[in-house]
């Protein structure tokens, strides 16, 4: 809970499970089409992972900046690096690792692979419309 002297009030405690990913199709031309998808499998065995940047403590990945040790050097801490490395596993819903990528070895992730990127200065985007966009378009069509 958190407590508001000035206000004289206490907030009850909530959480959120920020670490947790919805699997789904992120291909927007797809009839099964989730914008909120973080990871999907496809039938050759590919598993497509989408996550935030702020979600892997990224601050700047344009210049592959993340945030630092802010109990050691402040709120303002940053540290860049050349790679992340990602592993994965698979929890039935009692939390028992069922897969992983890589193996699991004695109890251990296998070697993780690398992965890089080049900075940039410039985003590249392509801009679409969603869906809602046509409804919203049709609303005001009808309005006077």
């Amino acid at each position: 809970e958190l407590y508001l002297p000035q206000q004289k009030t206490t907030i009850p405690f909530s959480s959120y499970e920020a670490g947790k990913l919805l699997e789904g199709n992120g291909n927007p031309t797809a009839p099964d089409y989730n914008s909120l998808a973080d990871y999907s499998f496809s039938t050759n065995g590919v598993v497509e992972l989408r996550l935030p940047w702020l979600l892997i403590r990224a601050k700047n990945p344009s210049q592959k900046e993340f945030i630092g040790d802010i109990y050691t050097d402040g709120q303002t801490a940053s540290k860049f690096v050349e790679d992340i490395y990602i592993g994965t596993l698979f929890v039935d819903k009692e939390g028992k690792v069922t897969d992983s990528f890589p193996a699991i070895d004695e109890g251990k992730l296998e070697k993780l692979e690398a992965f890089t990127w080049e900075n940039w200065d410039e985003v590249q985007s392509v801009e679409r419309l969603k869906k809602s966009y046509y409804i919203i378009q049709e609303l005001f069509k009808t309005t006077d």
